[in-house]
C-alpha cells in the first residue's frame, strides 16, 4: 500500500494517510428521527442512514448526565450549519462518531489512538 503525508493540526507533525482515502471527509447530519427509548435514526448527507442507541450515554457524567432526562433527550435538533446533531446549546456529538455507530464503519484514523503513524517534519 502506498502512503502519503498528511499534515496534523500538531504543529511540525504528519499522519500517513493511504493514497485515495481523504482523512477530511466529514459527513453531515441532514435527518434525525426519535424511534423510541433513547435511539435515533440519523440520515447522512452520503444517503448512508442508521440508528445510534444513546443509552450508553447515561453511564457518562458531566453534561451528558441531561440524557437522564428523556424529554431533554428528545428536544434533539440538527445545527444544520455544523451538520451535528444537538441538544440546546449544551451537548453535540461528532457526526464522525454518529457516522460510524449508525453505519457500522470504523472511525476516521485520526480519531483512533490505533491510527497510522505519525512523522515528524523533516
Amino acid at each position: 500500500m502506498k502512503w502519503r503525508k498528511t499534515p496534523r493540526s500538531t504543529e511540525g507533525a504528519y499522519d500517513l494517510t493511504p493514497y485515495g482515502k481523504d482523512p477530511g471527509v466529514l459527513h453531515d447530519v441532514v435527518s434525525a428521527v426519535y424511534r423510541g427509548a433513547y435511539r435515533i435514526e440519523l440520515e447522512f448527507d452520503d444517503g448512508q442512514r442508521g440508528t445510534v442507541d444513546f443509552a450508553r450515554y447515561l453511564e457518562r457524567r458531566g453534561v451528558f448526565e441531561r440524557f437522564r432526562d428523556l424529554e431533554f433527550f428528545r428536544s434533539f435538533a440538527i445545527n444544520k450549519e455544523l451538520g451535528v446533531l444537538t441538544w440546546g446549546d449544551e451537548i453535540d456529538i461528532a457526526p464522525e462518531t454518529l457516522y460510524a455507530e449508525a453505519t457500522g464503519t470504523d472511525l476516521p484514523d485520526w480519531m483512533n489512538p490505533d491510527g497510522p503513524p505519525v512523522l515528524s517534519k523533516g
